[in-house]
């Protein structure tokens, strides 16, 4: 065999391996998609059009809701009406309030400003359970956190209860005088 012969060879088996390595590769390598015609384009864009305005509508009456619930005034003005509708509802309710602790600190969670309060009372229980029930009601715009019951003697329904309350404002609203925000 001579030198051109084994150069020809060579050659031969060089397209072979190249020609596998093609075969190969089409069989490994996934096929692009067909790209999507024109019309199909326009049709996905106004389906994702129509479902941003449906999340968007979505999203305002959330807001709505939310706005309901939240106090839109700065937070001394805020615990001033709070301390009033613990005292109507108390006397409404045949309670009596014992105490009404504002916030040392209050805190901003979940773009909120979580305003929380202690109040203190005594009276039957069935006036503190209709006093609660009444208190989160959403016209007051507290939410009732915890509620802990003891009893005041083991010869009545007479019972002494913290109610724990948070009131929730936007962070915009100016701080109380003394109180501290830590955020979280």
């Amino acid at each position: 065999m001579t030198a051109s012969d084994k150069t020809w060879n060579m050659l031969g088996l060089l397209a072979l391996v190249c020609l596998g390595s093609i075969a190969a590769a089409d069989l490994i390598i996934p096929k692009p998609r067909n790209p999507l015609s024109s019309h199909q384009k326009n049709q996905d864009v106004k389906d994702l059009n129509r479902a941003a305005k449906v999340l968007e509508n979505q999203v305002k009456t959330s807001k709505s809701e939310v706005a309901r619930y939240v106090w839109s005034e700065n937070m001394d003005r805020i615990t001033s009406k709070s301390l009033d509708t613990v005292t109507a509802l108390t006397q409404a309710n045949k309670v009596q309030l014992l105490g009404f602790r504002p916030p040392q600190k209050t805190t901003i969670e979940d773009g909120l400003v979580h305003i929380p309060y202690l109040i203190l009372l005594s009276g039957s229980f069935l006036s503190v359970e209709n006093f609660v029930e009444s208190l989160e009601a959403p016209k007051n715009k507290l939410a009732v956190e915890m509620v802990q019951f003891s009893s005041a003697d083991s010869s009545s329904d007479q019972v002494s209860a913290t109610v724990g309350v948070i009131a929730y404002t936007l962070p915009n609203q100016e701080a109380p005088s003394g109180s501290k925000i830590k955020r979280k």
